[in-house]
């Protein structure tokens, strides 16, 4: 009984045995038709499913049930062949392409619940629909066999989901954490340089100034503590008298973005000190103020040299006027006697004395006396130019005349070292439109640097062209030539080639500084050039033509004392002997003279004598020579002819005595030339 029923159970044992080996059979059949059937109807049942997904997941993030039609499609197929191609589900999920559709998912921005939902839909929609259409030849564990089959699709799916979700994840993290590893090393670099910075630094509130955070060195440039800081205004750093100007600044930081300015803190004892501020205002991407970050520099130091320079150049200005002052003065004074010379060498020409002794005499000391007062003079002219105080008086004149006259001037000391001059002209008239006198100089200068600087019995030459726009002309001498290194030094101020040399020439080494400087006034340059020591040199002067036109009859006036017709002269004068040399110089030359010896003494004779012209010192004692005009002109009003005869010849001299009154400005020592040019051209006048 017991066997039979072992048996009975064996032989239902084997039954079921050879049942499950059919069934398999006909398992493989059903899924290689159930297979076939998703594949077919796909569209089936993406329709079902969509409409199903989109009830049950209606606000599913980011992507549209509507887009995932398309990878449903190759889902569904790749099910289908899966299964059709398969003898077990089982072992087809492992390479199961739906584990795609997860990943789709994920790149798609879905959430895990969603995919596994989604998925869900699909395993009903798929069930519902193969028991619709094959529910007379699948049995329900078949079915269950596909349903087991999909979980497992489903399952591999979110599980690469998921996988990429977490590696993603990672590398996100990954990169966050680096992100954050160099912020914080930044920030930790920005925090070094915050505390330890030697300059102040404070956040300051965008809105009401108040200070945020300030580093230590702000801190201690105020003399407060960190903590006293915080969220105190400003204000509290700043002088009283600043606050104004601080309000003005700041909206200066918040119109532009940034802004510079000088203030004057305070510190925490009472004592003030002068801050330069660099503020800036931060930002968000809405352009939104966030807060001010300012740096603070103290520059009490900056501003103390600043004073001490300011000090320095005050001092040097008033040594600079001082200097001015003296060399005035030292002109005057030198003046004086050589008038005194000069007035007596003139005088001695016009007596009438035909002695070659006196006449020799008379011509060294008149030509000493002109080499000093150009000495004196220019050395007048450098300072000026260097303060620029010295005006051009620019006119229209032929070159060639001017070049006459500049050797007429040096010809005295050219022939007394035994030199010989040549002066090429220009085939054509050239005219300049420059200050004469200063061409003139500038020649005077060059030729006598010449004379100095060659061996008795040299050669030296003038020569003058036009040059398109300019007028050049060439020195030229057979001298000691300049050395390689210093004809770029050759126009420096005192200097000179050999010392011994210099003294045996005589000189000051500041004519070649002065052709230098008036050359730049009127726009042109000189050059200097020679082939070296005992090769002779070469300057060359190139000045612009200008607006010079030649014209018809516009030639120069010849620089000779014409026939000056007697006039009633007199002379207020203090230095004796410029006095009496003067008078008896003008009475040589026929004319009537009266003397005074100080201003009082000169208006009342004046007034007294009424004379057709006055010759009056500026520096009279008792009363000087501006108001001696005044007083004068207003007496006489232009019945008299006034003539400043002064040792001041700056232009704010002659401007000066201009004002006064004056109808003219000589300089000492007189120029009798000059003088009887001004004589000449009265008109006769009856007292």
């Amino acid at each position: 009984m017991c066997s039979g029923h072992r048996n009975r159970a064996s032989s239902g044992s084997s039954q079921r045995r050879g049942m499950s080996i059919d069934s398999q059979s006909v398992r493989s059949e059903q899924h290689t038709e159930v297979g076939f059937i998703i594949a077919r109807d796909a569209s089936i049942l993406i329709e079902r499913w969509c409409k199903r997904a989109m009830e049950e997941q209606p606000n599913a993030k980011r992507v549209h049930h509507e887009a995932l039609r398309d990878q449903f499609v190759d889902l569904l197929a790749a099910l289908g062949r899966s299964l059709a191609q398969s003898d077990s589900p089982d072992q087809s999920l492992h390479r199961f392409p739906a584990i795609e559709h997860g990943e789709q998912r994920w790149e798609s921005g879905w959430s895990l619940p969603e995919v596994v939902r989604d998925y869900q839909i699909l395993r009903l929609v798929i069930l519902e629909y193969l028991v619709e259409t094959l529910d007379r030849h699948v049995r329900a564990r078949e079915v269950m066999a596909i349903g087991l089959a999909l979980d497992e699709a489903i399952a591999a799916s979110v599980g690469m989901y998921v996988s990429n979700r977490e590696q993603f994840i990672l590398a996100i993290g990954q990169e966050r954490l680096e992100q954050e590893k160099q912020a914080k090393a930044g920030l930790e670099k920005w925090e070094q340089i915050f505390q330890h910075a030697g300059w102040g630094v404070a956040i300051l509130n965008a809105v009401d100034h108040t200070l945020q955070t300030v580093n230590p060195a702000f801190a201690q440039m105020h003399g407060y503590a960190i903590e006293e800081l915080a969220g105190k205004p400003l204000n509290l750093c700043l002088a009283p008298e600043a606050h104004a100007d601080w309000l003005m600044n700041a909206g200066l930081v918040d119109q532009n973005g940034n802004h510079v300015y000088e203030s004057v803190h305070i510190r925490k004892d009472g004592t003030r000190f002068p801050v330069l501020t660099h503020a800036t205002t931060v930002r968000d991407e809405a352009d939104k103020p966030l807060y001010q970050a300012a740096n603070f520099q103290d520059i009490t130091h900056r501003k103390e040299l600043e004073e001490s320079l300011r000090r320095q150049a005050e001092a040097l200005r008033q040594i600079d006027q001082r200097k001015d002052e003296f060399l005035a003065m030292l002109a005057h004074e030198l003046r004086n006697p050589l008038a005194s010379l000069l007035n007596a060498a003139n005088a001695l020409r016009l007596s009438g004395i035909r002695d070659d002794n006196v006449a020799d005499a008379t011509d060294i000391v008149e030509r000493q006396v002109k080499y000093m007062v150009r000495m004196v003079d220019d050395l007048l002219d450098v300072t000026r130019i260097s303060l620029g105080k010295l005006e051009l008086r620019k006119q229209r004149f032929d070159l060639a005349a001017a070049i006459t006259q500049a050797a007429q001037i040096s010809r005295p000391l050219i022939e007394a070292r035994k030199h010989e001059l040549t002066v090429h002209l220009p085939a054509q008239s050239l005219c300049l439109e420059a200050d004469r006198a200063r061409v003139e100089q500038m020649l005077v200068n060059l030729l006598t640097n010449a004379a100095k600087y060659s061996d008795p019995g040299g050669k030296i030459s003038v020569m003058a062209a036009r040059e398109e726009d300019w007028a050049v002309l060439r020195v030229r001498d057979t001298g000691v030539g300049i050395p390689r290194d210093m004809l770029l030094r050759i126009f420096g101020l005192f200097t000179q080639l050999d010392s011994t040399r210099a003294r045996s020439g005589g000189g000051l080494g500041i004519g070649l500084t002065l052709v230098h400087r008036l050359v730049k006034m009127h726009g042109g340059e000189v050059t200097a050039h020679s082939d070296g020591p005992g090769r002779g040199s070469e300057f060359v002067l190139k000045l612009p033509i200008g607006n010079a036109q030649q014209r018809p009859g516009d030639s120069e006036k010849d620089r000779q004392t014409n026939q000056v017709p007697p006039r009633h002269i007199l002379l207020i004068e203090d230095n004796a002997d410029g006095r009496v040399t003067l008078q008896r110089l003008l009475q040589l030359l026929g004319h009537r003279v009266d003397i005074a010896e100080d201003g009082v003494r000169g208006v009342a004779a004046a007034l007294a004598n009424r004379p057709q012209v006055a010759l009056i010192d500026i520096g009279l004692p008792t009363m000087d020579g501006y108001e001696v005009a005044e007083k004068i002109r207003a007496e006489l009003g232009k019945k008299i002819f006034l003539i400043a005869l002064t040792g001041y010849g700056q232009t704010n001299d002659r401007r000066r005595a201009l004002e006064a009154g004056f109808d003219a400005h000589v300089t000492k020592p007189v120029d009798i030339t000059e003088l009887s040019a001004l004589l000449a051209a009265l008109a006769p006048v009856t007292s």
